[in-house]
């Protein structure tokens, strides 16, 4: 799939105009799939610009805000709690919600009212409304056990499925019934809310990044019109393009609990729309939102990258990419320096960065000759042994990283199966 005119210029503005949008990295920022669907990718991208979240949560949020535009597609939807302490962006998460999703509406949680909430609904006259609730914590308690008789709450627990998804009051003698169908988006503090509403909950959970951490500086300004008119764009494309898979979506409903052993029951209401999405994305979108189910659902944790570790993974690609046996550090220096990592921004020379990181992951370095002089650099069973290290590590990553989805092809091949 070629990426569309809308896309292509968004992403020219977004980056420098030499990236390479096609390296594959770990960084959700460097990664432009071909294959998969482009204003999925670039909602994706601009929230790893706006937000200090891991990528396995930002590739959630994008899922559900391409949800949000076709919500007929599905009888049950998730609702997206980002807790965190405070200052640790939770906050954000809401306001990127409100930029990229479909007919938001973004206020207090506390202040919000039964009255209130009827009409916003009733102006949505059929289209579905997307709520952001801020400070749920201070409707609910830090411990989830309080406010249970707020409107809102009643909302957030039956809300998340069609069937029950109704406000019912009496005017003028008779039933006025206003669906509240629809994605809820809320943020807070501590626990946040009751078991019974965070089951019916996709966790989003917000941490504070170091002060010195390079990325701080490199997050979007939410409030800069140049950065609020690239996001209304990346919101209609991605409403384009969410509503011309809205009926395969909906097929794909019909097998999701069979993509994944532990997808079932409530799991399955509140994951299989992402899941629906991700079929129809294409690339390795699929595989993304299954790392994020096993990451948020189920608990198991991914592989910690350090920056040693991606010494070591770029120490890898620049010597088996260029077929040597022995490695100088100045022109390691110079290759990694070209990649433009936020891991390497702090090290201006290359004896800084060769006393510091590259000799805590790959050890000292040691004299040899090399084009007929002596330099320093990694050689002989040094060489090797960084070089079988790296695949140990890039082993560890794989295991942890691929999800094995089970293959329902045939399933999708005669949808009018009974399941």
């Amino acid at each position: 799939m070629r990426p569309s005119g809308t896309v292509l210029y968004l992403m020219a503005a977004h980056y420098p105009k030499d990236t390479d949008m096609t390296v594959t990295t770990t960084s959700i920022s460097e990664q432009f799939l071909i294959d998969s669907a482009p204003e999925l990718d670039y909602t994706a991208m601009f929230i790893d610009r706006a937000t200090t979240l891991k990528p396995h949560q930002m590739d959630v949020l994008a899922l559900v805000m391409a949800a949000t535009n076709i919500t007929d597609a599905f009888a049950t939807l998730p609702r997206i709690l980002a807790l965190g302490e405070k200052g640790t962006g939770k906050s954000e998460v809401l306001e990127i919600a409100d930029m990229l999703a479909h007919n938001t509406y973004l206020g207090a949680a506390k202040q919000m009212t039964e009255p209130g909430i009827r009409s916003l609904f009733k102006m949505g006259a059929g289209d579905t409304m997307t709520l952001c609730a801020d400070e749920i914590s201070k409707m609910l308690g830090a411990d989830g056990t309080k406010g249970e008789t707020h409107p809102l709450y009643s909302l957030l627990l039956t809300g998340y499925k069609r069937k029950t998804a109704t406000s019912v009051r009496e005017k003028n003698g008779v039933p006025e019934i206003v669906p509240t169908f629809g994605v809820v988006f809320a943020s807070g503090i501590g626990k946040g809310a009751p078991d019974e509403l965070r089951d019916r909950s996709i966790i989003i959970k917000t941490e504070k990044l170091a002060d010195d951490n390079p990325k701080l500086a490199e997050i979007l300004d939410l409030s800069d019109p140049a950065v609020m008119s690239k996001a209304e764009q990346a919101r209609k494309a991605l409403r384009s393009w969410a509503r011309t898979i809205k009926d395969d979506a909906e097929k794909n409903m019909r097998v999701v609990r069979g993509l994944h052993p532990k997808l079932g029951g409530r799991r399955a209401e509140i994951w299989g729309p992402l899941f629906a999405i991700a079929m129809e994305a294409g690339g390795d979108w699929l595989q993304r939102c299954a790392v994020a189910f096993e990451r948020i659902q189920l608990g198991n944790t991914e592989p910690e990258i350090t920056s040693a570790d991606r010494v070591l993974l770029d120490y890898y690609e620049y010597a088996s990419a260029n077929g040597l046996d022995r490695v100088r550090s100045r022109d390691f220096w110079l290759y990694v320096k070209g990649l433009g990592r936020m891991e390497y921004s702090e090290y201006a020379t290359a004896q800084g960065f060769g006393r510091n990181l590259a000799s805590e992951a790959l050890g000292d370095t040691t004299a040899f000759r090399m084009d007929g002089e002596v330099v320093k650099g990694w050689h002989g069973m040094e060489h090797k042994m960084i070089m079988r290290r790296a695949l140990r590590l890039m082993e560890r990553i794989e295991e942890a990283s691929n999800i094995t989805l089970n293959d329902i092809s045939e399933e999708i091949a005669n949808p009018d199966t009974d399941f």
